[in-house]
């Protein structure tokens, strides 16, 4: 069985010899959100995360590698809001294989896809 996310964050903040203080004054977080990450009960933000990669002398895409956490949820909250959400994802996993996509690939999608501010 592989690491959790918090496993991945502990090892690589021992290795580093940094306590949980230290590593939250890098990051610029707080010791107990450090200590919730490791243990599992909470996880960075997509700003937190790079932040915490670049102080503990990894990458995103390594970090991204031990979060196990299924989707589902966020995903049950969309069609909630709109059934045509289930069709559009179902569409879109199928897409996704018949093009051999990675991952990676819808990563580099999303920034694209996210609406132009107006001022």
């Amino acid at each position: 069985m592989s690491k959790s996310f918090g496993e991945r964050i502990a090892d690589l903040r021992d290795a580093k010899d940094l306590s949980m203080r230290e590593l939250a004054a890098q990051v610029k977080i707080s010791a107990a959100f450090v200590s919730e990450i490791e243990n599992g009960v909470r996880y960075p933000s997509e700003d937190v995360l790079p932040r915490l990669a670049a102080a503990l002398g990894t990458t995103v895409e390594d970090l991204k590698c031990y979060d196990h956490r299924p989707p589902t949820r966020e995903i049950q909250e969309l069609v909630d809001l709109d059934p045509r959400f289930g069709f559009a994802l179902r569409k879109m996993v199928n897409s996704v294989r018949d093009l051999g996509l990675s991952p990676s690939d819808l990563e580099n999608l999303v920034p694209r896809l996210k609406p132009k501010k107006t001022e």
